[in-house]
């Protein structure tokens, strides 16, 4: 038999006849006729039990698909007596009705040219788009696709999927499944992927097994992309942007896409833009995919800057590779350009004299300050290469990033100068917005930049005492005092003999600390000079689910160690870059008693879990679960 043909196990088909009129029921029963949902045929020989209030009523649908058996409330359950298999468990119908049911099949055949330990898959069950296919399997919810599809409609996938038993000569035959449409087949291996539909024969009125024959590969086709290693601090990975299918197989691509799904989940995320895929120096991403007449690809990293398009096209039966050089991940060869711009208080409000302007490319990073309009001139700006402009103005801590994409135009001489939005004041006292970092007395030159005091640390840094045990001693700090150099002194009077750590807390996570040892009564009154050591700039957290899925949106807290100070809360989208990460600045880690301390981190997505615990010097990312 050809591949691709389709047969009856059985000599000949069944002849069809008209279903015949039901009898009259007796009282307190009712006519069901069961109808096989793919084909519209009568099903017969399907064993019904209805678990009733009273009793368990059981019937079989005859030549006509018609059961007789009472309706007495309970859960109605359907099964085929010839396979045993179960096909529908539902609640029964009121009254006399039509009811579909799946068709029991089984699927046989053979996988021919697939090469060694060749993975064959039978989809069956109810179908469903690929989106909720997604779902399903990751648990995130549904989204819209983040790819450009060239306008293909993609087909609905069966929602149920059996892997097969492959025999040295390549048989297989699946076992009883129940199938509301055409089945579905998924077959890879190292020489090929076949993913086509089943379609059933119109005469098909009875469980049967069917024959498809010989399958062979439709297409062999790989991608592979590697890159030469850099000194980047975190991964990269590679998102699928674009794709457009060849004329003569749009439909095919556009089954194979929705199909994919069945043999590798990531896979499939990554060509509808709804999932990145690990990138490591020197190791290749081997993406097996369908023939496509271009394919553009994004290698990117949670760095700024780190974002480079490559195109390709991939025919039936070829192998193409794709190579990222250090120079290229680097920005070595990206051209510049000045950008100049101007900052206003929430983009419309009056300009932002006086503000610090970061422009952040990775490993470039250029810093400016805004005149008394609110200009400013970064003068090597890349023109074509992804950056980070963040704008933190001198009133309070908060700052705005702007995501300059990679766009020639951002970065290219401008006479009309672009328009950044930049924080707005202090909200007015007592205010949440000003608890969570406005006001401020205090300033001091960390990280090369005035960090303000939040409204907590009006009279200087917050200085703290804690005992042996980690428990604070609020009534031990006697008196606290700092000044803008960033230098606390802390008055104490330590209550016993004893070890304990004396602090200051500038902000909520920049501290000094120290351990200071009471050996005698008259050593309890001290006054300690602070200074906070090993400040880190910042600290890029990725947000990942526990199943290596990116969300798209997250909220992210950071409530203190220290009960007094105030969490910050961080909302994270990058719905477009396929990443979602936070930068944790200016900030550092202290020792208690040779015991260092992690900084308390909780994050939540909806649809993809949540994150509570410490985060370390080093951490790259934090898994929701």
């Amino acid at each position: 038999m050809h591949a691709g043909a389709l047969a009856l196990s059985s000599a000949a088909a069944l002849a069809q006849d008209q279903p015949a009129a039901a009898p009259p029921v007796a009282p307190g029963a009712a006519a069901l006729r069961l109808v096989f949902a793919p084909t519209g045929h009568p099903a017969p020989n399907l064993k019904l039990t209805i678990d009733g209030r009273a009793a368990t009523h059981e019937a079989v649908s005859d030549a006509n698909g018609i059961a007789r058996i009472s309706l007495d409330g309970g859960r109605l359950r359907i099964a085929d007596a010839q396979s045993g298999l179960l096909l529908l468990a539902t609640v029964p119908p009121r009254s006399a009705a039509d009811v579909p049911v799946p068709l029991p099949v089984r699927i046989s055949g053979s996988a021919i040219g697939f090469g060694a330990a060749a993975r064959v898959r039978v989809g069956s069950g109810r179908s469903i788009s690929p989106a909720d296919f997604q779902r399903h399997a990751t648990g995130q919810a549904g989204l819209e696709p983040g790819v450009d599809l060239d306008g293909m409609e993609l087909p609905s996938i069966n929602q149920d999927w059996t892997d097969l038993a492959v025999e040295p000569d390549g048989r297989f035959t699946s076992p009883w499944i129940a199938v509301w449409r055409a089945p579905q087949l998924a077959i890879a291996g190292p020489d090929g992927t076949l993913l086509r539909e089943l379609p059933l024969p119109s005469d098909m009125a009875a469980a049967r097994t069917i024959e498809i024959g010989e399958q062979r590969p439709q297409f062999s086709s790989v991608v592979e992309v590697s890159a030469e290693p850099t000194s980047l601090p975190h991964p990269l990975a590679i998102r699928a942007k674009s794709l457009k299918p060849l004329a003569e197989r749009r439909d095919q691509t556009a089954l194979d896409i929705a199909l994919i799904n069945a043999l590798d989940i990531k896979l499939g995320l990554f060509l509808l833009g709804r999932g990145s895929l690990p990138l490591q120096a020197n190791v290749p991403a081997r993406l097996t995919v369908p023939p496509l007449a271009s394919l553009d690809i994004v290698v990117q990293s949670v760095m700024p800057g780190v974002e480079l398009l490559r195109s390709v096209a991939v025919q039936t039966a070829e192998h193409v590779s794709v190579r990222i050089a250090r120079g290229e991940i680097l920005g070595e060869t990206a051209s510049r350009a000045p950008l100049r711009g101007q900052a206003r208080v929430a983009g419309t409000g009056p300009p932002a004299a006086g503000a610090r302007v970061t422009y952040s490319s990775h490993p470039y990073r250029f810093t400016a300050t805004t005149d008394s309009r609110g200009m400013f001139t970064i003068p090597d700006a890349f023109a074509d290469r992804a950056a980070v402009l963040s704008i933190e103005t001198e009133a309070n801590r908060a700052s705005i990033d702007h995501m300059l994409p990679t766009d020639p135009a951002h970065g290219s001489e401008q006479t009309n100068e672009r328009v950044f939005a930049a924080p707005s004041p202090p909200a007015p006292p007592g205010t949440r917005a000003n608890r969570l970092g406005a006001s401020l007395v205090q300033k001091y030159p960390f990280c090369n930049g005035n960090y303000d005091q939040d409204t907590q640390y009006e009279e200087g840094p917050l200085g703290f005492v804690l005992d042996q045990n980690g428990d604070p001693l609020p009534d031990a700090v006697l008196s606290q005092d700092g000044d803008e150099k960033g230098v606390a002194i802390v008055n104490v009077f330590l209550p016993a003999i004893g070890m304990y750590t004396v602090g200051a807390q500038f902000t909520p996570y920049i501290t000094a600390s120290q351990s200071v040892a009471v050996q005698q009564q008259d050593q309890q009154l001290k006054a300690i000079t602070l200074t906070p050591a090993d400040l880190i700039d910042g600290q890029i957290l990725n947000i990942i689910s526990d199943k290596g899925f990116v969300p798209e949106s997250a909220e992210v807290a950071f409530p203190s160690w220290v009960q007094s100070a105030s969490p910050y809360f961080s909302q994270v989208m990058h719905p477009q870059s396929g990443l979602s990460a936070i930068t944790m600045r200016c900030f550092n880690f202290v020792s208690h008693f040779g015991k260092l301390l992690g900084i308390p981190v909780y994050a939540e997505a909806r649809g993809y879990g949540a994150f509570e615990g410490l985060v370390w010097k080093g951490t790259e990312s934090i898994v929701l679960k």
